[in-house]
């Protein structure tokens, strides 16, 4: 009995080792890398660099804005929507405006429109303005129009006057007036301005 009982105890006693001992080991294998699971990056995968450098002095810059970002000057004018543009459905001509917001110390070196012009009759117009934080004036930099019909999208671009092509942000803001006819099928989807820096950017670390 004596014996049974002390073989016993020494086979317990070993389960309970052999457990231990796997459960450690277990525990450890987790401890091996602090990334969460997934995040690791294979040996034959090359390593991303951490720092971008920043443009050479001159690189151009390019801003955007689709039709979508257009709203009437006058809260009365109707207008509806095709895909990301915009169109007259008064029953007259009337201005849509969105702020353009260009980086400061950045020089304008070009504005682009692209629209659906098909008639023969109308035709939209684009002035490209600054306001005078000080004076309040509204100072025109350039203008684009359309001319003619076609059933295909164009676009038509022009060069800003200087010297008000120095965008300072910290004096004056600026923004596009669109005047589009009373028609459906004169169709405003998008201003573009070109810019170029004047000076390196600075780095970009990781």
């Amino acid at each position: 009995m004596k014996i049974r009982r002390g073989l016993f105890l020494i086979l317990t006693i070993g389960l309970v080792a052999f457990s231990f001992g796997f459960g450690v080991s277990g525990s450890s294998a987790q401890l091996d890398s602090d990334d969460p699971p997934g995040t690791g990056v294979p040996e034959s995968q090359p390593e991303i660099q951490s720092e971008i450098m920043a443009p050479a002095a001159g690189g151009t810059g390019i801003y955007t804005s689709s039709g979508l970002e257009f709203l009437p000057y006058l809260p009365s004018v109707t207008y509806g929507h095709s895909g990301v543009g915009i169109y007259n459905t008064s029953g007259s001509s009337a201005n849509f405006e969105t702020q353009l917001h260009l980086p400061h110390g950045v020089t304008i070196q070009k504005v682009v429109i692209y629209f659906y012009d098909n008639n023969e009759t109308y035709d939209l117009s684009a002035d490209f303005n600054y306001h005078s934080y000080s004076t309040w004036g509204t100072y025109k930099f350039a203008e684009v129009n359309s001319s003619g019909a076609s059933s295909a999208v164009r676009y038509v671009e022009a060069v800003p006057s200087s010297p008000y092509t120095y965008v300072d942000s910290a004096s004056q803001e600026y923004m596009v007036e669109v005047s589009l006819p009373p028609s459906s099928s004169v169709i405003l989807f998008a201003v573009r301005v070109d810019y170029s820096h004047t000076s390196s950017l600075p780095l970009i670390l990781k």
